[in-house]
């Protein structure tokens, strides 16, 4: 399934990948910035989908763990904020290289797929913590 830069793909493996823009087109801003707390509701949003997908193709749960993983693919050159910072300064500040991606997992894996709603949150939380270390590292 696509949709104006959305789309979700699974492969005959069970991998699913769903992926989007990591900014939308500011618009408090006239730059654009990757937003902390739009990033992490996001990511809490993509883990409860594919488990609510899991849970549709694999009903009797024969795939009892998953790896989660999140990545910042060629969009390393947009600035992060949180949201605090992007309503006060907008998208302005240092940014990163263009083109450079970088995927990023926890270190606790795999996880349980019995438990993946219940750590949903705590998931993207600690995913987006990952990825604000390495978009600022850029």
């Amino acid at each position: 399934m696509q949709q104006r830069e959305r789309g979700v793909v699974v492969d005959q493996f069970g991998s699913i990948a769903i992926y989007g823009p990591a900014a939308f087109p500011a618009e408090r801003s006239i730059l654009s910035a990757m937003v902390e707390e739009d990033v992490r509701d996001r990511i809490g949003r993509g883990i409860r989908l594919s488990a609510e997908f899991l849970d549709f193709v694999d009903p009797t749960a024969a795939a009892s763990e998953v790896v989660v993983a999140v990545g910042l693919l060629g969009c390393r050159y947009l600035p992060w904020r949180t949201k605090a910072e992007f309503d006060r300064d907008g998208g302005s500040g240092e940014t990163g290289h263009a083109g450079e991606s970088v995927i990023v997992v926890p270190p606790r894996l795999p996880i349980k797929r019995n438990s993946i709603r219940s750590q949903a949150d705590s998931l993207s939380a600690e995913l987006t913590a990952l990825l604000r270390r390495e978009a600022r590292n850029a």
